[in-house]
């Protein structure tokens, strides 16, 4: 769970719960719990808020912002002001400061007396001098608090620092420090007024580069270099003001006033005692300038790669249709507008908080399907960085929340004054979008003609290569080779994709080619820069286990993941947080988004450099690992570092031209990049562009010419002319780029791999392999049967009515949803069994789990191991209670949630690789449940041979990658893959369309093509071509059906019943529904109803009596109508004394099963009734 889903669970309950107490200190913010307290906490005891704060505490100290203290936990103040909204809510921050700032100067910089005062000033104009600083906080008296944010804190702890300062130390230079930190804490968001300070910028270069021009005699001039943004000329001309200086240094230029500690000044002597290079050094020089410079003053590196500008604000690049014919199960059945728009559109559709529900719903719908666009206002908008979406959806929800409130509330209304006048900092680079502004086109035709030749010593391994496996070392180690020739400074735009088929050795070869490298780089006397290897977070852990099993003595000096559950803290310079969050004020940007601001005003949060000596994260021959998320996160520093290799492992994660990972990995700086991936296409031919692009920039041109001669003729090809095109081109495209690519699938029967045999319960012609098992196929009956029918009938019904709603998408996830189990229907959950029998009969509810039973039952007779696939996490967990109490065995999860490295504050084996490491160690039978999402790629479990797709995915090709976790190289049994099939008894049912046209999916090896995937028009097509002849879908239901029935269910209908109770229109209410279910305007009387649905016998909470009572003024308010009726239905048998006492106070009416039972004897409500209420609108989205 994270911590939005719990802030979302708690917002309307009850708040005078027990919870932590904070108390700010110099440390930071303290959160505590009487002890006894704290430890039903760690037990899992604890009830309501006080539980949900421990585990937000948990996960940010298993993310490095939170530490464990007695009873309780400390966030250190650097860690306090850059805090997620979401958290500060959770754990009761105190708010922002309301106003805004103000100093007060006393004396001149150039004097010891030199001081400077920050007032707080209220928004009516009153300044309030007297307050004090507590950690992260500003105290004013004994109560009131108010939390920094980042900008502040680096203003205050500046201030803080000087005034620690003995007088006779305090020196130009401090003074001047001390302005420059509060002109960077402006510039990065702080409302302060600096006075005189406004009109004067403070330059504190953190080191002196040099600028090279020539003299018109051929002789080189030579001027030290303080920031990007000053022109050498500028600064040439006021070299003079440094003739006298000797401790420090002060240079005037124009309206900045550039300071120079004593390193810095003498590197600027450095430079000026040597400014005349004569024509006869020249060559010399350029070759290598540590020979005229001292290197360890001046700063000979070029910083960003030639790639990166400098800075910029994100915008949306790479417009244009694409080929692209993966499963989008939100998108409409035709886009009619061609350009997808970035998120920050919604800043202008959505307006209010009814838009806002809306628009979350439909951005966790598309979540939860894979698809990675929404149509929203008209617009078709791209959700595929979750980052920058959260973050918009959160900058939205606080303006509108902002607004809703009263004046008594100006701290809400201050940060959105403040967030529309700042904007986030990114790498800006070179785009390669309209026009190609970097690269070549030099491409080896010959993977043959691009191989190392000479003899490579592999009885230095542990590990001896497969014949394949040499040839990829060779070929990485061929095309890597020119950079050992390039000039100490001469940048490298060299790399390649290495996109071999799942499980035959990528990472070995990628290891092995490095070690080789650097011995080439040993014997040429050349440094062994550092390496960078970006993997899945779920992938850190399989590659320090691979350095161990591929060496004898690994060739790096040591190994670091760069990750916040490992060793980012230690390279984090102290109070710097993560450099995406910088703010920087609209005022210092251009009309192009280009940055004018200086260079100091960008934070860098990572140790980079030769300042911080063994501290430094680049030191020569180490191998950093890091995520995708953090190379994200911190990629001004990351893009600073010159790089020997940089390894993209999954490279799909980069396949999107628009995110803020894929801009930084383009930034990076490396003398090769090499990009493994078994999947170079994954939704349309622009993801190979894209990662062509990372690997050597123009190797296939600019986006839209690429898009224009490649994807354009596919897109405007007639249907039945599409696939021989697309492969046509596709051929074209993998000739295009020669040797840059390698690809080598199974299917060549590469020495080291066993045999793979698939199964499944669909008796047709033999497809890609498959082959026909009658154990795999079963009819669904009773319950499963039924809630079937409703939903096709229920589906198809809406449609007939032709009144614009499109019930398909929705119909399809239904039936996938009932095709599993009937009961996880709308959300539904099933019991958690207590003992094999009641586990067997909830099984026997669904025909597919039953076909499980059976499969499982075979493979433990022989004594081997099974993984099951499936996406429903509902599901996941039942079955691993479930199965476990069938089997007797401890069956283990692996999803999303499942932690990816171990930290000190996690026990190892909750770890995936931990996780698998004890399932392969135990003896004979076993079982575990993976995810093909978020487990489809990067594990291996070679001591399973079995695998189960229990629910399948809709791309044959992630279905292909989830197989292979067990069929790779290193398996030494044979491969049984299982496709069970639940079958209709008189039409084709959901699985057996999806496994026809799952069959019909074809990719070729020598063609770089779009995966085909099956399409949501598709299978609504197939599935939905008739009704079905079902006469329980119309049976009215009665009290004994509640107990089947979901809490979405029974919401709806207690919707039906209470609509036609009263005699008016009801509607249900969205995610978001300010404590009540059901809404009904009623002939004589308007009613909100709460609904609970339980398992409990007795209900004895008075939670949904105070919510509906709470909900009472929020839809009079939100309708302009009188609400006189308020109900709270549950599917109990009765209500404890406690709370029928309690309901006259509340004006609220108790509905037990037994009222309801007599209800719907009365009003008749059907299950089709219940699937059609649930398919409409709810209020305030109609």
């Amino acid at each position: 769970m994270n911590i939005k889903n719990i802030v979302h669970d708690l917002v309307f309950r009850e708040k005078r719960e027990s919870r932590f107490r904070m108390i700010p200190d110099s440390d930071g913010l303290n959160f505590v719990l009487p002890p006894d307290d704290f430890e039903k906490c760690r037990n899992g005891e604890a009830d309501g808020w006080s539980l949900h704060q421990y585990v937000c505490l948990r996960m940010l100290e298993e993310q490095g912002y939170a530490k464990q203290i007695p009873n309780g936990y400390l966030i250190p103040s650097d860690n306090a002001v850059v805090m997620e909204d979401d958290a500060k809510f959770l754990l009761d921050f105190p708010p922002p400061f309301p106003g805004h700032f103000r100093i007060r100067v006393n004396s001149e910089t150039s004097h010891s007396t030199f001081s400077i005062h920050i007032i707080p000033v209220m928004p009516d104009g009153k300044e309030l001098p007297n307050y004090g600083q507590n950690g992260p906080c500003l105290q004013f008296g004994s109560q009131e608090l108010y939390i920094l944010s980042s900008a502040e804190w680096l203003a205050f702890s500046s201030l803080k620092a000087h005034q620690s300062l003995p007088s006779e130390n305090k020196s130009e230079l401090h003074n001047l420090k001390l302005v420059g930190s509060l002109q960077a804490a402006r510039k990065l968001g702080m409302d302060i007024d600096l006075s005189h300070f406004n009109q004067i910028e403070v330059r504190e270069p953190g080191k002196v580069g040099v600028a090279v021009t020539q003299q018109e005699d051929g002789c080189l001039l030579l001027t030290p270099t303080f920031g990007p943004d000053m022109p050498p000329k500028s600064i040439a001309k006021r070299l003079g003001q440094l003739s006298n200086a000797i401790d420090i240094g002060v240079i005037r230029i124009q309206d900045q006033i550039v300071v120079l500690d004593e390193k810095r000044l003498k590197a600027t002597h450095e430079i000026i005692s040597n400014r005349l290079i004569p024509r006869p050094q020249v060559k010399r020089f350029l070759k290598s300038p540590s020979a005229f410079l001292d290197a360890s003053l001046v700063d000979l590196d070029a910083g960003f790669s030639l790639r990166v500008r400098g800075a910029t604000v994100f915008r949306h690049a790479y417009f244009g249709e694409t080929d692209e014919s993966g499963l989008s199960w939100f998108d409409r059945e035709q886009q009619k507008t061609e350009q997808v728009c970035q998120p920050s559109v919604l800043h202008n559709t959505v307006k209010y908080k009814e838009d806002l529900q809306l628009a979350k719903k439909r951005i966790d719908d598309a979540r939860n399907t894979g698809a990675s666009v929404i149509e929203f206002g008209g617009k078709t908008i791209d959700i595929s960085d979750s980052n920058a979406v959260d973050s918009i959806i959160r900058s939205i929800e606080k303006k509108i929340t902002g607004l809703a409130r009263t004046k008594k509330e100006p701290a809400e209304q201050s940060q959105d004054k403040e967030g529309k006048d700042r904007l986030p900092i990114i790498v800006d680079i070179a785009k390669n979008d309209d026009q190609l502004e970097l690269g070549s086109d030099d491409i080896p035709a010959l993977i043959k003609n691009a191989t190392y030749k000479p003899h490579i010593d592999y009885s230095i391994y542990k590990r001896q290569p497969f014949p394949h496996q040499d040839e990829g070392i060779r070929w990485i180690l061929g095309l890597a080779q020119p950079t050992l020739s390039l000039p100490d400074g001469e940048e490298s735009l060299h790399g390649a994709l290495l996109a071999d088929d799942m499980g035959l050795g990528k990472t070995y070869m990628a290891l092995v080619a490095i070690s080789e490298y650097f011995r080439l780089c040993k014997e040429k006397n050349i440094v062994e820069r550092p390496v960078l290897i970006v993997v899945p977070l779920t992938l850190l852990e399989n590659w320090r286990e691979e350095i161990q099993q591929t060496f004898h003595k690994a060739p790096f000096s040591d190994v670091v993941l760069l990750q916040a559950d490992a060793h980012l803290r230690k390279f984090r310079i102290g109070g710097a947080g993560i450099e995406i969050k910088q703010q920087a004020a609209k005022e210092f940007l251009n009309n192009d988004n280009q940055l004018t601001m200086p260079e100091n005003a960008i934070r860098y949060s990572l140790k980079i450099g030769k300042e911080f000596g063994a501290d430094r994260l680049d030191l020569p021959r180490r191998v950093v690992f890091t995520t995708y998320q953090t190379l994200r996160d911190y990629q001004f520093s990351l893009c600073r570092i010159d790089w020997s290799f940089v390894v993209f492992d999954e490279a799909q994660h980069i396949k999107n031209p628009n995110t803020l990972a894929t801009r930084a990995a383009k930034g990076l700086k490396a003398r090769f990049k090499l990009l493994a991936t078994g999947t170079p296409v994954e939704n349309h031919l622009g993801d190979f562009w894209c990662l062509m692009d990372t690997a050597r920039p123009g190797a296939l041109g600019a986006y839209q010419d690429f898009r224009q001669e490649y994807i354009m003729p596919i897109r405007h090809a007639l249907p039945d002319q599409a696939p021989e095109l697309r492969q046509t081109i596709g051929k074209n495209l993998r000739s295009k780029v020669g040797a840059l690519m390698l690809r080598r699938l199974k299917e060549d029967n590469l020495p080291g791999l066993p045999k793979k045999y698939i199964y499944s319960g669909l008796n047709i012609d033999k497809e890609n392999g498959c082959q026909y098992d009658p154990l795999l196929e079963k009819e669904m009956n009773g319950e499963q049967l039924q809630r079937y029918d409703t939903t096709i009938d229920t589906v198809v019904e809406v449609q007939q009515k032709g009144d614009g709603t499109n019930p398909i998408l929705a119909g399809l996830y239904q039936l996938r949803e009932i095709s599993l189990h009937p009961l996880l229907l709308n959300r539904g959950v099933l019991t958690t069994p207590k003992n094999s029998m009641e586990a067997r009969e909830l099984i026997r509810l669904s025909g597919k789990l039953e076909i499980l039973l059976d499969i499982l039952d075979q493979i433990r007779k022989k004594g081997e191991k099974a993984i099951i696939f499936l996406i429903n996490k509902r599901l996941q967990s039942f079955l691993k209670v479930a199965l476990g109490r069938i089997y007797d065995i401890n069956v283990e999860i692996i999803n999303g949630d499942t932690k990816a490295i171990s930290t000190p504050s996690r026990t190892a084996n909750n770890t995936r690789k931990e996780i698998i490491n004890n399932f392969e160690c135990q003896k004979g039978f076993g079982v575990i449940l993976m995810s093909p999402i978020a487990a489809g790629t990067g594990l291996t479990v070679v001591a399973a041979n079995n695998v189960i797709h229990l629910e399948r995915h809709w791309n044959p090709a992630k279905e292909d990658q989830a197989s292979d976790r067990v069929f790779r190289i290193g398996q030494t049994k044979d491969v049984n893959v299982y496709l069970p099939i639940i079958k209709h008894p008189s039409i084709d049912s959901f699985d057996v369309n999806l496994h026809r046209l799952l069959s019909n999916k074809v990719t070729l090896k020598d063609a770089v093509i779009t995966p085909e995937e099956v399409t949501n028009e598709e299978m609504g097509a197939a599935t939905f071509r008739a009704t079905v002849n079902q006469e329980d879908q119309d049976r009215p239901l009665r009290g004994k059906d509640l107990r089947l029935l979901s809490w979405q269910e029974f919401e709806a209908l207690c919707a039906e019943i209470y609509g036609q109770h009263l005699r008016g229109e009801a509607f249900l209410t969205p995610t978001n529904d300010y404590g009540a279910d059901v809404v009904i305007f009623g002939k004589k009387q308007n009613a909100l109803v709460q609904c609970k649905h339980i398992s409990m016998q007795k209900y004895d909470s008075i939670d949904p009596l105070t919510q509906i009572h709470s909900a009472k003024p929020v839809y009079e308010e939100k309708t302009g109508k009188k609400f006189s009726k308020l109900i709270v239905a549950v599917t109990a048998r009765k209500y404890s004394k406690k709370v029928v006492g309690v309901a006259p106070t509340y004006k609220t009416e108790l509905v037990a099963q037994g009222d309801l039972d007599n209800l719907m004897k009365v009003y008749k409500v059907s299950r089709k009734e219940i699937q059609r209420r649930l398919l409409a609108s709810r209020i305030f989205e109609a």
